[in-house]
């Protein structure tokens, strides 16, 4: 019988080898590690297993025996390691980590008991069925609890891996399964071993009935190929996609996230914390468009504009809902953000120069025209009183005849700088033509905008614009005034009706303000 379990341990040995050789190579890949480790305890615990069976003494037994149980306690935690790491839980990694605590403490125990015998009664050599000397075990309350602790262990890992299982799906989601049934495999055979063999006085070393699982966990390694599949593919993608990829639960946590996103969201939005097992609402607070589309559930893409502290920047932001099997089961979105600042400053600044006059730096005629066209819309519903001026300068030919176009030029500038400082800030100046331009007065009627316009007169007739010889350059201007007392005027006849009126001030003497009927 004893060349029946070297035999066994001998393949199990052989299996656990090959498999911990195959995580070692693919040790930067999720899961691989733990793997290693909790296949190095298993052939720890298989040849502490046949040395035990091979020393007739009570003290070899022992001492082997409490080698076994590197492999009795670290197994089981090993399963949680390995199962949040392959997972990417990292919510339950903290948790994990104080749970190793338990089997810790445990091997302490062990290897001290002879000192406290908090572990153990004392020990017996029996003569079992197959007429091989066996160790027997008398474990206190407290040795009982913490061997209960490793079902629990198993029954955690395995929790952790159906939950994953149920969120992936075709090849990747059957090795998952594969691996779940080593696990249970092993659970089933240790407690079938202590129900039914023990009490018949048949000795198997649980190293032994671990072969089923190694083997069936062998074969999920080399079938599936666990580590060459989609972990290694996810690590990949995410090392070398330039983009933020973050991964959200469908209760609002982040699950996981690139390397691209920790370096952007550091750089934009000043986030310096790891952002996995945080609250979306909490990382992006500053951001509360990309809140709503998450909670929108709907695919779709957005280009927004954020301002963090004094990071101003636009980001074209993506949500992708992921569902399993239908829509209606939801486990969560991937979020995709670029930073389009660069690309966007530039496309605005094309705009800007499209918009604004190059030489007074006010609104062109055009981009005048449909910011005017806006305000009528908005106003109409609003029942908002808008007035508007139109000026233009006196005699300014013979500004240009006298001086030369380079001092017209600045002219016009003095004059676009005169009505920057006296008007406000919500009003909108244009220029419209060669020496012509416009007003909007939101919320003022005429007889008000009369006083605004004649300090702008009186200004400009009470300044002296020197050019570069020291001569004195002045000029006056003359101003036409309507309003939308009609609240359904037109652009065309509110403008109509401000020319008229400018066309009645330079008819009448030149410098002077005009209100149109």
């Amino acid at each position: 019988m004893y060349f029946a379990y070297g035999v066994m341990i001998g393949v199990s040995s052989i299996i656990m080898v090959s498999i911990a050789v195959y995580a070692i190579i693919n040790r930067k890949v999720s899961g691989a590690f733990p793997l290693f480790i909790q296949m190095t305890v298993a052939v720890i615990w298989m040849i502490s297993s046949l040395m035990e069976i091979s020393v007739t003494t009570i003290e070899a037994k022992v001492y082997w025996r409490n080698f076994q149980q590197i492999g009795t306690f670290i197994m089981p935690i090993s399963n949680i390691f390995f199962a949040v790491d392959y997972t990417k839980n990292i919510k339950f990694k903290k948790y994990a980590n104080y749970l190793s605590i338990i089997p810790t403490t445990a091997l302490i125990l062990i290897f001290t008991d002879e000192y406290h015998h908090i572990m153990r009664l004392g020990y017996v050599l029996e003569v079992n069925n197959w007429g091989n000397i066996s160790l027997v075990v008398n474990s206190t309350f407290i040795g009982t609890i913490f061997v209960e602790f490793n079902y629990i262990f198993q029954g955690v890992a395995i929790l952790i891996l159906l939950d994953f299982a149920r969120r992936v799906s075709g090849r990747f989601r059957k090795q998952v399964y594969m691996v779940i049934v080593s696990i249970l495999l092993t659970f089933f055979l240790a407690w079938f071993n202590v129900v039914h063999f023990k009490d018949k006085g048949i000795y198997i070393p649980i190293a032994v009935l671990y072969m089923p699982s190694g083997i069936i966990l062998f074969y999920s390694v080399f079938r599936y190929k666990l580590f060459n599949i989609s972990p290694i593919a996810r690590d990949k993608v995410f090392d070398i996609i330039k983009e933020c990829i973050i991964v959200i639960d469908y209760e609002g946590n982040i699950v996981d996230s690139n390397d691209y996103a920790v370096n952007m969201l550091n750089k934009l939005m000043m986030i310096q914390y790891d952002v996995i097992g945080k609250k979306i609402e909490n990382v992006f607070k500053d951001a509360l468009k990309i809140l709503e589309m998450i909670d929108a559930y709907q695919e779709r893409t957005e280009d927004i504009h954020i301002n963090v502290g004094q990071n101003s920047c636009y980001l074209s932001v993506g949500i992708y809902p992921l569902s399993v099997s239908s829509e209606k089961n939801k486990v969560g979105s991937i979020l995709i953000i670029n930073d389009i600042t660069q690309h966007k400053n530039y496309e605005l600044g094309l705009k800007l120069r499209a918009d604004i006059d190059g030489l007074t730096g006010l609104l062109n005629k055009n981009s005048f025209s449909d910011l005017f066209m806006r305000l009528l819309q908005s106003g109409e519903a609003a029942q908002q009183l808008i007035t508007v001026f139109m000026i233009d300068i006196d005699l300014f030919k013979n500004i240009n005849d006298t001086y030369g176009h380079i001092i017209g030029d600045k002219v016009l500038q003095h004059f676009a700088q005169m009505l920057k400082g006296t008007l406000r800030p919500e009003d909108v100046i244009g220029r419209i033509g060669g020496e012509e331009f416009a007003v909007i007065l939101p919320n003022i009627n005429k007889l008000n905008a009369y006083i605004i316009a004649e300090r702008i007169r009186k200004r400009v007739e009470a300044s002296k614009f020197l050019t570069v010889n020291d001569e004195i350059v002045k000029y006056t201007v003359s101003i036409g005034i309507a309003d939308n007392e009609n609240l359904y005027i037109s652009q065309e006849e509110l403008l109509y009706r401000a020319d008229m009126a400018l066309y009645e001030a330079k008819k009448n003497s030149r410098n002077c303000t005009m209100i149109g009927i």
